[in-house]
């Protein structure tokens, strides 16, 4: 670009605009610079989208790998009862599924006492002395001095500190105060065996015992110290809550919801890849121009190698002879979509067969894609990371020629300033030469010829 000066502008003012002249012709030697800036610009658009497909495939990488873990959703189970009031149960990943006959004779319960005699409140004392003994199971026997400790307060205080397996609690009602102990733990070995000396200021009832547990599953007769069984069946936790004259169904089954919200992800996440990949290549008539990356050959290759992974899909299990069997079909832009109640009625009707179909280690469905997806979200020589290292070379190449081409126009512009600054000067002085032209003295010639 041409800088044009008006000389005679410059000669009539005597000086120039320095700085804004130095500006002006260090902008028309900065067409290298703007290309670059073009350039980068350009890099950095292709960065930002890679790395937005980065994560879309990572995310699509995590759904392939859930699908295909044999503890994961597939492995994740829910359980009924024919009758909840009497038993429940819970269940762990992993767990077979089928049906279990629990019944109930005898509940497993905690020792408990009151003792008989009213007070009219926790503080009031407690007329004679004696002592009262504690055990539980086959534990050393504790015993309370009630002469020392003179009221219903200060003997549950008393017990607690003893920490012998029991709680006590004043309790008060319209009556008065009484003094509860009961049992910290249930069954035989937590019975607690509690008594008073003769003529003693307490004495107690007895208004139940530690029992153990007494049930069945499946036939087996068994007990438990707890109400909580565990270790009878693998992963399977029995809370039994009531007694039963029939058998009761608990039933371990398959969580098809999680099965299912497993699938939807990965079409779903899917889907997002797929779109973000079309939007690469469609042509913006507003701007007249695709995508950043319209022209790179690893965005084209990811898109066959996904499109191609699902149209050609071959594993087959049973009754699940492919996508379509879960539901999912191809839509003419390489999305999927899903047919939720053809989805739910392949887990519920013929589970084993799906999870096969995902899950077979020769060609499994999921095996496949965990496999691909693997490779391609490879951190070091993954196409994309490969890409992106490519492009970051490209611009910090970019950035070091921009700095450098500055760091040289800096260094010009103030050559320039310099100059300028001289040159603008020196007009200055025109106008001081011009009147001390004209004040010099006139040379008279008086020589006659």
């Amino acid at each position: 670009m041409a800088i044009t000066v008006n000389t005679s502008a410059l000669l009539s003012s005597g000086g120039f605009d320095v700085q804004s002249l130095a500006d002006a012709m260090i902008q028309a030697d900065s067409a290298p610079e703007q290309i670059w800036q073009s350039q980068l610009q350009t890099a950095q658009s292709q960065a930002s989208a890679l790395q937005t497909l980065s994560s879309d495939l990572s995310n699509l990488s995590e759904d392939a790998h859930a699908l295909n873990d044999y503890v994961g959703a597939f492995s994740s189970r829910t359980s009924s009862s024919s009758d909840s009031s009497v038993v429940t149960a819970t269940v762990a990943s992993g767990a077979s599924v089928g049906t279990h006959t629990v019944t109930v004779t005898n509940l497993a319960s905690n020792a408990s006492y009151y003792s008989n005699t009213t007070i009219a409140t926790g503080d009031t004392t407690l007329a004679g002395g004696g002592t009262l003994s504690i055990k539980v199971g086959n534990g050393t026997t504790q015993t309370i001095d009630l002469g020392t400790y003179n009221s219903l307060n200060e003997v549950a205080a008393q017990i607690n500190k003893l920490s012998s397996g029991v709680k006590a609690n004043v309790i008060n009602d319209s009556s008065g105060a009484i003094l509860s102990v009961v049992g910290n733990g249930t069954g035989k070995a937590n019975d607690v065996t509690l008594s008073t000396t003769t003529g003693a200021a307490l004495a107690f009832t007895q208004t139940g015992s530690g029992n153990d547990a007494n049930f069945s599953v499946d036939g087996i007769p068994l007990t438990s110290a707890t109400n909580t069984v565990t270790g009878i069946v693998p992963n399977v936790s029995f809370q039994l809550l009531g007694l039963s004259s029939n058998p009761v169904d608990v039933s371990v089954n398959a969580d098809t919801n999680a099965a299912s919200q497993a699938i939807t992800n990965f079409v779903n996440d899917y889907n997002t890849l797929i779109s973000a990949i079309n939007a690469q290549f469609t042509f913006d008539t507003s701007t007249n121009s695709a995508g950043p990356l319209a022209g790179d050959s690893v965005v084209r290759q990811l898109q066959e190698q996904m499109l191609g992974a699902i149209s050609g899909s071959t594993s087959s299990s049973g009754s699940i002879t492919g996508l379509s069997s879960l539901g999912i079909s191809m839509n003419d832009d390489g999305t999927l979509s899903l047919d939720s109640s053809t989805l739910n009625n392949a887990l519920t009707s013929n589970f084993s067969d799906v999870q096969s179909f995902l899950q077979n280690t020769s060609n499994g469905f999921a095996l496949n894609m965990s496999n691909l997806l693997t490779t391609l979200t490879d951190p070091t020589n993954g196409p994309i990371s490969v890409d992106l290292q490519g492009i970051d070379a490209t611009e910090n190449s970019l950035n070091d020629s921009i700095n450098n081409f500055n760091e040289n126009m800096t260094i010009l512009r103030q050559q320039l300033v310099n100059q300028l600054t001289q040159a603008s000067n020196a007009l200055q002085e025109l106008p001081l030469e011009e009147a001390d032209l004209g004040q010099m003295p006139t040379v008279s010639n008086n020589n006659k010829s």
